[in-house]
């Protein structure tokens, strides 16, 4: 990614934070364009791209805002090298592990991860906003929400356009697919559907894994949806996951045809 890309999109995320509404932003704090190594992400063998609202507020401890992102407890708006720095090292300070242990499980039978140790290194974003609040998103008013969204939309948009990936893992509420603004390639498809429970009984209703590809800077980026229930692929268990992220792998390495 150019440089001067990723640093015009870090400006969006400032004005966005510095626009959000008072009342539930987090503060202080910052925006979190990414989470996750930018340079490894990109130099991947596949590009592995997770997706959720907007940040936790837990990302930023009452007690220590910036616990998780040391290197940039004091940084300037205007210092986009140290700010793309402490988002990239997030996974090696003090991630916010409940939450994107849900997601690493379906990246690890993709082959991928957020920490090192697999052959692609994986980012997560947010599509909401990069804005952390306070309460949870569902918790907002909708007049926060519009507002967060308004800024917060184009600059993912913008992002992914940047990031060109490769596979996307989307596990969020179903209206918020109808966001994404990228050329659809092919229809929405059942890839599994999981019709067990861990223990083997019987689920009602039965769990569907979705999938379609959108075409992202003129080439094909395939995303995988699974419902959320509080955390990513909430309603599975963690062998379930890693058989969404293997099915993921094997429908992006069979191209869109098969999906059409």
């Amino acid at each position: 990614m150019a440089n001067e890309c990723l640093t015009a999109l870090v400006q969006e995320a400032w004005e966005a934070y510095e626009c959000a509404p008072s009342s539930s932003r987090v503060a202080p704090a910052m925006p979190i364009l990414f989470f996750g190594n930018v340079d490894e992400y990109l130099s991947s063998h596949i590009r592995a791209l997770t997706v959720g609202l907007n940040p936790s507020w837990h990302e930023f401890p009452r007690n220590s805002r910036f616990q998780r992102f040391p290197r940039c407890a004091a940084i300037l708006r205007a210092d986009s090298a140290h700010y793309i720095e402490g988002l990239s090292t997030y996974f090696e300070e003090d991630p916010y592990r409940r939450w994107f242990r849900a997601y690493d499980a379906a990246l690890d039978g993709a082959d991928a991860s957020y920490w090192r140790g697999r052959s692609s290194t994986a980012l997560h974003t947010d599509i909401g906003s990069p804005v952390a609040t306070h309460p949870a998103w569902t918790n907002l008013d909708e007049s926060d929400r519009q507002a967060l969204q308004r800024k917060g939309g184009p600059i993912w948009h913008r992002l992914i356009t940047e990031l060109k990936p490769h596979l996307v893992l989307a596990s969020l509420a179903w209206e918020h697919l109808s966001r994404v603004e990228f050329p659809p390639v092919t229809d929405w498809r059942q890839i599994h559907v999981f019709e067990t429970k861990v223990d083997g009984s019987r689920r009602e209703p039965p769990y569907p894994v979705l999938a379609r590809w959108y075409e992202i800077a003129g080439a094909p980026s395939l995303f995988v949806f699974g419902k959320q229930r509080d955390i990513p692929f909430g309603e599975i268990g963690n062998e379930q996951k890693r058989d969404v992220g293997e099915r993921a792998r094997r429908a992006y390495e069979q191209g869109p045809e098969r999906l059409m």
